[in-house]
């Protein structure tokens, strides 16, 4: 993708809205920008994150 539309972020959250869960895993693989705009916590908050190995997620691994 060259470059987005200028649009104010509020609506891209708007649009993402009507995504599904996947649709938004999608738009987040597509590059910085999206994954910068899809990454809004209004567009999450219905969801839960589970972590089955934290430690995988720290550097305390060795």
């Amino acid at each position: 993708m060259d470059e987005l539309p200028q649009l104010p972020p509020e609506v891209w959250v708007y649009v993402f809205s009507y995504l599904c869960t996947e649709e938004k895993h999608t738009v987040r693989a597509c590059c910085r920008q999206l994954k910068r705009l899809v990454d809004h916590p209004a567009l999450w908050r219905d969801y839960t994150v589970v972590m089955f190995c934290p430690a995988y997620y720290t550097f305390a691994c060795t």
